[in-house]
């Protein structure tokens, strides 16, 4: 089997299939939360000014809304398609599809270069059909330019290293730092840099001026924009919580070590929600095949590298199924292996081939059942929090200041275009509530959840009634008017 050009522009063709019946979706859905985030600084960017080192968000209560962030470089991007076509999700979805399948080219040519041709386009056949890279490759976060970033970068290095040109060097540095900038935990990618750099410099690896020069044109914007972010939370109070140690992303170690954390990252987030089991055993198949060459370890010093990062940033992957997404580049290169070493035409010839079709069809019908289950959470009709936003907006005005009752989840004030406090129930008394309405607050609004309410969460809800004014109520959201009522 001949394998050319035109079997890549197929891939492309299938994961723009993959990703684009999302491109007008709303904020709503898996993972909205970071969405919304996101989307709310592109439109604060585009209607505050376009201050890039200044991001905003909705939940600001008596601040001006500067957080601490990661770079805001894909909200900022987003921002500047909201200027020329005007604020839509549409542009923002649009820009993360043309970031996702930049990646799958540049994946392909790197795997190319480091493998083979038959390897680079199953990879990246299987990159472009895997569920959650497709619902992600679409969503309004800064992942799709970020593994961009980290691949390209990459590229570019391995290039440098072999053609010693100096575009490719500035280049590769400049994606790197992006993606470092875009997310921190991204200086696992030093991984694979090292490896190429000692392939090239071998014991001169570390005397070497021009990797030093690199990792200086990486670390130091790096360590610039993480001190000045940091200020802007010392400032406001408010921060995305990047640093924070033991119990959101980092460390809590005995946790890291146990097999709960290892059986969900392994088995049910990259075997079952990524690969989709089957995809998985051939990945394992692919780990015990023997390497031709000393290229193709790079694809293992990247899966070791981010292995480490599995480690260090425990609690961010065992919450988040998105921070398992940059795996999916040196996982999918060993399934690529295997397919390109035991699947030849025609097919009924080889027993291998034949269950190795089996294996792509279902995993073909077995992402797209997944995708249609995500695609069916962003369906406005279903979303209490999109009906309680429409309602929002009809009963206030756009400078209203509201209450937001929210487990931390900001895609309420982005629906409804509104600003305020995210609050709890059970942290919020009437004394509380007094309190914000003298900063301000004219509105509380929150939805019952798939649980419901605890007792505690009913008493201070029957508190509110009975002192203040219910304007909307149903058996799925409320809206409270911060009006005494007479």
């Amino acid at each position: 089997m001949k394998f050319n050009k035109r079997w890549l522009l197929l891939i492309l063709f299938i994961a723009f299939a993959y990703r684009a019946p999302t491109l007008d979706a709303p904020i709503i859905g898996e993972h909205s939360w970071r969405q919304a985030d996101t989307a709310a600084m592109a439109r604060n960017f585009s209607e505050n000014g376009y201050r890039i080192l200044h991001p905003q968000i909705d939940w600001v209560g008596q601040t001006s809304g500067e957080v601490e962030c990661e770079f805001p470089l894909y909200p900022f991007l987003v921002s500047l398609l909201y200027k020329i076509f005007g604020v839509s999700e549409i542009w923002a979805r649009a820009l993360s599809l043309l970031f996702s399948m930049v990646s799958i080219v540049f994946f392909y040519l790197l795997v190319r270069d480091h493998a083979d041709e038959k390897t680079a386009l199953w990879s990246s056949a299987f990159l472009a059909i895997l569920p959650l890279n497709a619902l992600f490759g679409c969503a309004v976060m800064p992942e799709p330019l970020m593994l961009m970033a980290s691949v390209c970068g990459v590229y570019y290095f391995s290039k440098w290293t072999r053609t010693n040109n100096y575009w490719h060097f500035g280049v590769s540095a400049l994606l790197i730092a992006t993606a470092c900038l875009l997310k921190i935990p991204c200086l696992y990618l030093g991984a694979p840099l090292l490896y190429l750099a000692w392939v090239r410099f071998r014991s001169r690896v570390l005397w070497t001026p021009s990797l030093w020069l690199y990792a200086l044109l990486i670390l130091a914007p790096v360590g610039l924009w993480y001190f000045h972010a940091h200020r802007i939370f010392l400032d406001t109070g408010l921060t995305f919580g990047i640093w924070e140690y033991g119990e959101d992303k980092w460390g809590n170690w005995d946790f890291v070590l146990s097999w709960k954390y290892w059986n969900r990252i392994l088995l049910n987030r990259l075997a079952h929600r990524h690969l989709t089991w089957f995809g998985f055993a051939v990945f394992l198949t692919g780990l015990c095949l023997k390497r031709k060459n000393k290229k193709e370890w790079l694809f293992d010093v990247w899966l070791v590298g981010l292995v480490v990062f599995l480690f260090i940033v425990g609690r961010g992957n065992y919450i988040h199924n998105y921070y398992q997404l940059p795996l999916l580049f040196p996982v999918t290169v060993f399934i690529g292996k295997v397919y390109a070493r035991y699947f030849h035409l025609p097919i009924g010839r080889s027993a291998a081939s034949i269950a190795l079709i089996v294996v792509f069809v279902v995993v073909i019908i077995t992402s797209t059942i997944n995708l249609i289950k995500f695609r069916k959470r962003e369906n406005p009709a279903v979303s209490s929090v999109f009906q309680l936003a429409e309602n929002l907006k009809d009963v206030s005005n756009q400078s209203d200041k509201v209450i937001i009752i929210t487990n931390s989840d900001p895609t309420l004030f982005y629906l409804a275009h509104r600003k305020g406090w995210r609050e709890s129930l059970t942290s919020l008394p009437l004394e509380s509530v007094r309190k914000r309405v003298e900063q301000g607050a004219m509105f509380i609004a929150g939805t019952y959840g798939k649980k419901g309410l605890s007792d505690i969460e009913t008493q201070r809800l029957d508190d509110l009634q009975n002192e203040y004014s219910i304007i909307a109520k149903n058996d799925r959201f409320y809206i409270i008017r911060l009006v005494t009522a007479k």
